[in-house]
C-alpha cells in the first residue's frame, strides 16, 4: 500500500442551477494519480468531500504551501455523492465576491477542476481509499488534466497513517524529528551536568558538616580534658603527698587517667610512714624519725 496526494483534474464544466454550481469531481477509470473504481468513489467520496469542503483557485505549491483565504471562491453546499454513471459529483456554493468570475469561466467552459486529497493506493496503482481531512477540497485550475498526466500528481516519500489525519511533507517531518533529537540530546547533557553538580555539592556539604562536627567534638573533648585535669590538680595538691607522688599523679592526670583511687593509695602510704615514724620517735630510736627523704625511699616504685 502507498499514500498519494491526489491532484486529479477534470475538464467537466460547471453547471449552474439556481445559484448552485454542480460539477463532476472524479470519474471511474485510469487517471493521472491512479485508477478509480465506482465502488471506491461511492464508498469514500462522500466522506472525503463533506459539506463545507473549501474550493480555491489553484493548488498550494512548495513555494506557497499554505492557503490564502482570499483565494477561496466557494465551498460544497452538501457532501459529494456518486452519480448513476459511477462518477463523483458535488454541488458548490460560490462566494458572492467571486460569483461573476466563476460564472464567466463556467459559461466559456474554462472552469476546470482538480481534487486535492490524500489517498491510499495498492501496488498496481489502484486507488483503494480516500482519507477524510479538513483540507480536502476541489480547486479550480488553468488547464484540465488528462489521464496519465504526470504533472498533476505528487508522491509522498513517507506519508503518515490514516489515523494521523494530517498531511506532512517527509522532509519537514524528518527535519522536525532531527531538531527534536538535538533538543533531547541537549537536555540529556544538561541533566548529566546537573547530576554531577548536585553530587559534588552534596559531597562538599557533607564534608563541611562532618568537619564542623569533628571540630565541635574536639573542642568539647578538649574542654572536658582541661576541666578534668584542673579537678585532678586540685585534688592532688590538697592531699599533702610527697613530691614524687605529686609528680606521678600529675603525669597520670595528663594522660587522662582517673587519679582519685591513686590519690587514696598515696594517702595510705604517707599515713603508714607517719605512723611508723612517730612510733620510732617514741622509743628513742635514732634515724627512725619520719622525713620526706626516708619516706620517699620506701615508696613503691610504681610511684
Amino acid at each position: 500500500m502507498g499514500k498519494k496526494l491526489l491532484h486529479e483534474s477534470t475538464a467537466t464544466a460547471l453547471t449552474q442551477m439556481d445559484g448552485i454550481f454542480e460539477a463532476t469531481f472524479l470519474t471511474p477509470g485510469a487517471g493521472s494519480s491512479g485508477t478509480y473504481s465506482e465502488e471506491m468513489l461511492a464508498e469514500f467520496g462522500p466522506k472525503a468531500f463533506p459539506a463545507g469542503s473549501k474550493m480555491f483557485f489553484n493548488h498550494p505549491s512548495e513555494e506557497s504551501p499554505t492557503r490564502d483565504p482570499r483565494d477561496q471562491w466557494g465551498y460544497l453546499s452538501e457532501a459529494a455523492s456518486a452519480a448513476e454513471d459511477g462518477s463523483l459529483k458535488g454541488k458548490i456554493k460560490v462566494l458572492k465576491h467571486w460569483r461573476g468570475v466563476v460564472e464567466s469561466l463556467a459559461e466559456e467552459g474554462q472552469a476546470s477542476l482538480s481534487i486535492w486529497a490524500m489517498a491510499e493506493t495498492d501496488d498496481d496503482g489502484a486507488v483503494t481509499g480516500l482519507f477524510e481531512h479538513i483540507t480536502n477540497g476541489v480547486d479550480m485550475v488553468a488547464y484540465p488534466g488528462r489521464p496519465g498526466s504526470a504533472i498533476t500528481t505528487k508522491l509522498y516519500e513517507s506519508a503518515r497513517a490514516h489515523s494521523d489525519e494530517t498531511r506532512v511533507d517527509a522532509s519537514a517531518e524528518n527535519k522536525e524529528e532531527g531538531n527534536m533529537e538535538k533538543v533531547l540530546e541537549a537536555l540529556a547533557a544538561l541533566s548529566t551536568k546537573f547530576d554531577a553538580f548536585a553530587t559534588e555539592s552534596l559531597a562538599a556539604a557533607t564534608a563541611n558538616v562532618k568537619a564542623e562536627a569533628d571540630a565541635e567534638a574536639a573542642e568539647v573533648a578538649a574542654k572536658a580534658a582541661v576541666e578534668a585535669y584542673s579537678a585532678a590538680e586540685t585534688a592532688i595538691t590538697g592531699a599533702e603527698l610527697l613530691p614524687s607522688q605529686v609528680n606521678s599523679l600529675r603525669a597520670a592526670a595528663k594522660r587522662g587517667e582517673d587519679v582519685a583511687p591513686l590519690i587514696e593509695d598515696a594517702k595510705k602510704i604517707v599515713g603508714e610512714f607517719r605512723t611508723v615514724s612517730e612510733a620510732a620517735a617514741g622509743e628513742g630510736r635514732v634515724g627512725s624519725v619520719f622525713t620526706v627523704e626516708s619516706a620517699a625511699a620506701l615508696i613503691p616504685k610504681a610511684w
